[in-house]
C-alpha cells in the first residue's frame, strides 16, 4: 500500500509541477541533460554538433544498459563516481580501443573521484562543474550517463579539428579551401602520419607535421593504415580511390572523415595486438598459464624490448619466483607501450578481451552479484579466443568461488577485485591480473545500496525473486536479486512484469485523476480568494 501511495503522489506531483520539467527518468534529469547540451553547443559553437550529440544518446543508452543494470546503485538508483567511470571506460574501450585518462583503473582498482575533472580543458569548465556536482550529490542515472558519454565523444572532435588545422597550415592550405581529391589525400596522409607517429595534439608543431609526413611512409605497417584511411574516406565522403568524380572536400567534411578514421583505428591496432598475443603464446611457460619467461619474452620478437623495470611499472610482471620472473601476457598487451597517444588525456590501445567476457556475464545475470554455482555453470559454457565453449572448471576454481561468496550472503560480487583475480585464473590468456592494490576493485567510502523501495516493489510485483543480502568490501550490505534461469522462472518473470506494467498503468490513471482534482481544488481556492478581495 505504501508503494502505491508513493506512485500516486509522484504522478500527482508530476502533473502539479510540470513547469519544473520533471521527467520520468528521475526528477530534474531533463534539466540537467539540457544544461549539459547547452554547454556543449556553446563550446562547439553551433547547434549542429548539439543535434548530432542528441541523436547519439539513444545508441549510447542501449550500449550502456547492460553494464548499468549489473552495477551496484545508490539509494537513488544511480551510479556513484567509481561505477560511472567503470561504465564509461568500458564503453569507449570496446567501441574504439580508447583508454581515457581519469576513467582508467589504477593498480587494478577503481577509485573515487570524478573522471570528468581529469580531462582538462577538453571538457568546458561549466560542463565539468555540472557533472561533478551531479556525481557528488546524486550519481548518474542511465540517461545521464549516456549524456556524459555523448558529450565526451563530441569533445574528441576538438582534437581532430586542432590537429587538422595544424596540418592545413603546415601544408600551406586554408581551411576555407575546397580541396579536390588529390589535395584531400595529401592532407589526410599528413594527418594520419602525425596521429600515429607524431606528437600528441597539444604539442604538435609544423615541424613535427613535416617530419612525421616524410618518415611515415617508411613504417612497416604503412599500407595497413592507408587502407583504413581510404576505406573510411569512401564510408564518410562517398569518394573512391578508383573514381575521381570531381567532388570537393571542405574542412568540415575532412573533419568528419578523419574523426571516423580515429574511431576505427583501435580495431586495426587490435589486429596487431592479436599477432603479439599469439607470438607470446608460442613461448608460454606451461600450457594455459598466460605467462612467458622473461628471457623467452625478449627472444620472441624484436618488438618485445621492454626492460624489467618497464614491465614492472606496467604491472605486467609476475615475480612470484624472483629467480624466474614471467611476463603476464594480457597485462602486457594492455600496457602503455602498445598504445598510440593522439592526445595527452587518451590513448588508442589493445581491446580488452576480458571486458567482452564480462559483457556476457553482466548480460546473463543483470545483477551486481550471483551465486557460485550459477557463475561456474555459465563460465563453463562461455568461450574465449583460447578457451572452449564447453569445459569443466578445475576443482580449485570452484572452491575459490565458494570462498568468494563466504560472508556475502552466498553470492559473489561480480565487480570485486577478487572476482577479477578469479577471472584471470579462469581465462589466463584474456583477463589481466589486477596487480598491486590490496583494496577492492572499487575502492571508495560511499555506500552502494540498491534502492530498497525499488527492491520491495519489484519483489512484490514479481513474486518470483527473493531478496538476498550481499556484503561488498568496505560497504554496507546490498539488496540484490538472484536471477532465475529455468524456463518456468522466465515465464513467471515475464508474466509478473506484465502484471507490474498493468498495475503501474492503473496507478498512473489514479494519480492523474488525483492531480486533476487537486488542480480543480486549487483553482476553486484561487477564485474564492479573489472574491474575498
Amino acid at each position: 500500500m505504501k508503494i502505491c501511495v508513493v506512485h500516486v503522489l509522484a504522478l500527482a506531483a508530476a502533473q502539479l509541477f510540470s513547469c519544473e520539467k520533471l521527467s520520468l527518468r528521475g526528477g530534474v534529469e531533463a534539466d540537467f541533460g539540457g544544461a549539459v547540451l547547452r554547454e556543449l553547443e556553446e563550446a562547439l559553437g553551433s547547434t549542429e554538433h548539439r543535434e548530432q550529440t542528441e541523436k547519439q544518446l539513444h545508441q549510447f543508452e542501449l550500449e550502456l544498459q547492460t553494464t548499468f543494470k549489473a552495477l551496484p546503485k545508490n539509494r537513488k538508483g544511480a551510479l556513484e563516481s567509481p561505477y560511472a567511470r567503470y561504465a564509461l571506460h568500458r564503453l569507449f574501450a570496446q567501441r574504439y580501443g580508447w583508454q581515457i585518462k581519469g576513467l582508467e583503473m589504477v593498480s587494478g582498482a577503481w577509485y573515487a573521484g570524478a573522471g570528468v575533472g581529469m580531462m582538462g580543458d577538453r571538457v568546458p569548465p561549466k560542463m565539468r562543474q555540472l557533472f561533478d556536482r551531479r556525481l557528488g550529490n546524486h550519481g548518474l542515472l542511465l540517461h545521464e550517463l549516456a549524456v556524459l558519454a555523448a558529450t565526451l565523444d563530441s569533445m574528441f572532435r576538438h582534437d581532430v579539428i586542432d590537429r587538422l588545422s595544424m596540418v592545413y597550415d603546415s601544408m600551406q592550405y586554408s581551411k576555407s579551401d575546397a580541396l579536390n581529391y588529390d589535395g584531400a589525400i595529401i592532407i589526410a596522409d599528413a594527418y594520419m602520419a602525425t596521429l600515429i607517429i607524431g606528437n600528441p595534439v597539444e604539442q604538435l608543431t609544423k615541424e613535427d607535421v613535416m617530419l612525421s609526413n616524410s618518415a611515415f611512409i617508411l613504417q612497416e605497417r604503412y599500407a595497413q593504415f592507408r587502407r583504413l584511411l581510404l576505406s573510411t574516406m569512401t564510408e564518410v565522403t562517398g569518394a573512391s580511390i578508383y573514381i575521381k568524380d570531381g567532388r570537393s572536400f571542405s574542412f568540415e567534411l575532412m573533419t568528419s572523415w578523419l574523426l571516423e578514421y580515429g574511431k576505427q583505428l583501435g580495431h586495426l591496432e587490435n589486429k596487431e595486438c592479436q599477432v603479439m598475443k599469439y607470438s607470446l603464446l608460442d613461448y608460454e611457460a606451461g600450457i594455459g598459464t598466460g605467462r612467458v619467461r622473461l628471457l623467452d619474452f625478449h627472444g620472441a620478437s624484436d618488438h618485445f624490448e621492454e626492460a624489467l623495470s618497464d614491465l614492472r611499472a606496467m604491472e605486467a610482471l609476475d615475480e612470484t619466483d624472483s629467480a624466474d620472473p614471467k611476463v603476464i601476457i594480457p597485462n602486457y598487451l594492455q600496457g602503455a607501450t602498445n598504445c598510440i597517444s593522439p592526445a595527452g588525456y587518451y590513448s588508442i590501445c589493445c581491446l580488452d578481451e576480458c571486458e567482452e567476457l564480462m559483457d556476457k556475464i553482466e548480460a546473463h545475470f543483470q545483477a551486481p552479484a550471483a551465486s557460485p554455482g550459477a557463475i561456474a555453470s555459465f563460465v563453463a559454457s562461455l568461450p574465449s579466443a583460447t578457451e572452449p565453449a564447453i569445459r569443466s572448471l578445475p576443482p580449485e576454481l570452484l572452491e575459490l568461488l565458494e570462498l568468494l561468496a563466504t560472508d556475502r550472503g552466498g553470492l559473489v560480487p561480480l565487480h570485486s577485485k577478487r572476482f577479477a583475480e578469479w577471472m584471470h585464473q579462469a581465462y589466463p590468456r584474456e583477463c589481466s591480473h589486477p596487480q598491486q592494490s590490496n583494496a577492492d576493485r572499487f575502492n571508495q567510502s560511499l555506500r552502494h545500496i540498491i534502492d530498497d523501495i525499488k527492491a520491495e516493489h519489484y519483489a512484490i510485483a514479481t513474486g518470483s525473486h527473493r531478496l538476498l543480502q550481499v556484503e561488498t568490501a568496505g560497504d554496507s550490505p546490498q539488496m540484490v536479486h538472484e536471477p532465475q534461469t529455468d524456463t518456468a522462472s522466465r515465464q513467471s518473470s515475464a508474466s509478473s512484469v506484465a502484471n507490474e506494467v498493468l498495475v503501474t498503468c492503473v496507478m498512473g490513471v489514479i494519480g492523474m485523476a488525483l492531480a486533476r482534482l487537486l488542480l480543480k481544488s486549487r483553482e476553486r481556492a484561487r477564485v474564492k480568494n479573489m472574491k474575498l478581495l
